[in-house]
């Protein structure tokens, strides 16, 4: 089989400090020989911590870890040149950076430019609470893109290396979350009881389970 010319390109926003999963997959991607390019930005990034984790000494030649706003970041790049752009819980920050009153320009700003760099049959996936996933999909179906929302199944929560989604494995510390926003974020009580009681939740944490949100052009 003929090898790939243009490497299949994966942009990951808000990986955090120790991005162990853009690593990981460059390392995996390189020992199968296949043609794939790792891009991992933050704001909060340790490059040299992370490799350091790892034991290596540089990051591998298929792998640019950036320590930068991911916007920014993507604002550099050609126009329809990554084929899937990541990020888990990442419009959790970055959506609320500036107030909840700007959720919505933030979100539209960051899937503006997602939307601008992914190829005409890439993907933009990100991973959020199934409570709040299907807000920033119907933004997402504004902007004119095609949207599925999917809760992810169990063995792929359980083999994930991401920090967010390891935390919420556990109904108790899915609990410590709902509790957390229902003392800081009144405002999501009403519509917290709402989801529950239209999605028939027997276990009322599971409106913290992780959840994707898949968007193409």
């Amino acid at each position: 089989m003929a090898r790939r010319v243009t490497p299949f390109r994966v942009f990951e926003s808000g990986p955090g400090e120790i991005p162990c999963g853009a690593i990981g997959q460059a390392l995996k991607s390189n020992r199968r020989g296949l043609n794939r390019e790792f891009t991992a930005v933050d704001v909060a990034l340790r490059a040299e911590e992370a490799l350091r984790q790892r034991g290596l000494r540089e990051a591998p030649r298929n792998l640019k870890l950036v320590r930068n706003c991911a916007v920014a970041e993507m604002m550099k790049l050609s126009p329809e040149s990554q084929d899937i752009v990541f990020g888990s819980y990442f419009l959790n920050n970055y959506s609320t950076q500036y107030g909840e009153e700007n959720r919505e320009l933030r979100t539209i700003e960051y899937l503006h430019e997602a939307k601008r760099i992914i190829k005409p049959r890439g993907r933009i996936i990100l991973i959020q609470d199934q409570l709040f996933a299907e807000g920033f999909a119907q933004t997402a179906r504004r902007m004119g893109l095609k949207v599925s929302v999917v809760k992810l199944p169990p063995k792929l929560v359980e083999a994930s290396t991401a920090e967010y989604i390891k935390y919420r494995r556990s109904e108790e510390r899915r609990r410590e979350l709902l509790e957390k926003d229902m003392k800081k974020k009144p405002a999501i009580a009403r519509f917290f009881k709402e989801f529950v009681e239209q999605h028939k939740l027997k276990d009322p944490t599971e409106a913290y389970w992780p959840t994707a949100i898949i968007m193409r052009k």
